[in-house]
């Protein structure tokens, strides 16, 4: 069989990159991200959802936190994750059930998923501090606590991206 093509133009570079989705596929394309919910991230994420037409065929898994720009096509599924470690929790779990053999998962917040999927995984990482071997002396105790917590998560979960 053939398959079906989403064009997509981000908003940053305004080339249009064409998404292939192989046929008898349930989602198409996943866009994962449970943990965007301020600052750079969801203004790349904003840009991204912004540029997404009719025709795209997939699947949102965000913060509940989160609006969708006006004019988000209906067709979208769209997982709105409550902003803590269970809702987080769940939602790698939703991922796990619904991911299949021809689906692109774009990990849009820094963290890959924690399980294996079927699918390709593919990691938007912008955080040099989960990767780079930073002191974190002088951050908050919270803020030292979640990078610590995120950067074993990184190094657990950089082998389910392929």
């Amino acid at each position: 069989m053939g398959a079906t093509k989403a064009v997509v133009t981000c908003a940053l570079n305004s080339k249009p990159e064409v998404l292939v989705r192989t046929q008898g596929t349930d989602l198409g394309l996943i866009i994962s991200a449970p943990n965007v919910h301020l600052g750079g991230g969801l203004r790349l994420l904003s840009a991204l959802l912004g540029a997404i037409g009719e025709d795209f065929q997939g699947c949102l898994v965000q913060d509940e936190r989160v609006q969708l720009p006006k004019g988000f096509p209906r067709n979208v599924v769209v997982y709105r994750i409550h902003p803590s470690i269970w809702g987080r929790l769940r939602s790698e779990w939703f991922l796990r059930k619904s991911t299949g053999i021809g689906d692109s998962v774009l990990c849009f917040g820094n963290l890959p998923p924690i399980f294996r999927l079927r699918g390709k995984v593919l990691l938007f990482l912008q955080n040099r501090y989960l990767v780079e071997p930073r002191s974190l002396k002088g951050f908050p105790f919270l803020n030292r606590l979640r990078i610590t917590l995120e950067r074993l998560w990184f190094r657990w979960g950089k082998r389910n991206v392929t």
